[in-house]
């Protein structure tokens, strides 16, 4: 289990990158995906909060796994409810940008990584 503890501090790292710009810079971040803005980019920004939360929950596992495991899968359905999003929006046509796509299978990854995590947790004894 510890031997993976590292995958959040990445994890923090990849979703505070994501974060930040939507929160701040959206529309610039827009413009260089090609996607037209938005006339009141609030629930971009909210989305972006939801990441920092996200990355919030995985600098505490980091920092103490073994305390905070069970926010494991917490962090594990937010990333399962993400690239369900993508795969839905890719099957109607309407994924703005291939960006997302690629952002659903380093989560699809992550998500790997982090059940990995969990089951060397339960095979702890």
């Amino acid at each position: 289990m510890l031997r993976l503890h590292w995958l959040f501090l990445i994890n923090v790292i990849f979703v505070t990158l994501a974060a930040l710009p939507l929160i701040f810079a959206y529309p610039a971040v827009f413009g260089l995906l090609g996607i037209s803005s938005l006339e009141n980019g609030f629930f971009v920004q909210v989305t972006g909060a939801c990441l920092l939360m996200e990355g919030f929950a995985s600098l505490m596992v980091w920092q103490r796994p073994l305390g905070n495991s069970d926010l494991v899968l917490s962090i594990i359905s937010i990333k399962v409810a993400y690239i369900l999003v993508v795969i839905a929006a890719m099957l109607s046509g309407s994924l703005p940008a291939q960006a997302f796509a690629v952002g659903a299978i380093i989560d699809a990854l992550f998500c790997i990584g982090f059940v990995a995590f969990l089951r060397a947790d339960r095979a702890r004894p």
